[in-house]
């Protein structure tokens, strides 16, 4: 299929834009289940240092 070489290159263009954006969103949703873990993890040791005050009292 013959393509005109100006839509040949938009199309690369938009192919490797689709990637960027697709390789951003990935490292977004990573950096969010970091996230997520570490606060749930911080939320452990606060339930944990307040069950050591309730005890030790």
């Amino acid at each position: 299929m013959y393509l005109n070489p100006e839509i040949k290159l938009q199309y690369r263009v938009s192919k490797v834009a689709a990637q960027q954006i697709h390789t951003f969103t990935s490292l977004l949703s990573v950096d969010l289940k970091t996230e997520v873990a570490q606060l749930r993890q911080a939320k452990v040791s606060m339930r944990s240092a307040e069950m050591e005050t309730v005890f030790t009292k």
